[in-house]
């Protein structure tokens, strides 16, 4: 079970980080 919510975060969470991220970049600079 452990091995499966660390796959899922690298995977998914981090996808998600990466655009949540880039969207509060874009809202700064505009």
């Amino acid at each position: 079970m452990a091995r499966k919510q660390q796959g899922f975060f690298q995977g998914e969470s981090f996808s998600v980080f990466v655009i949540r991220l880039y969207m509060q970049l874009g809202a700064t600079a505009i």
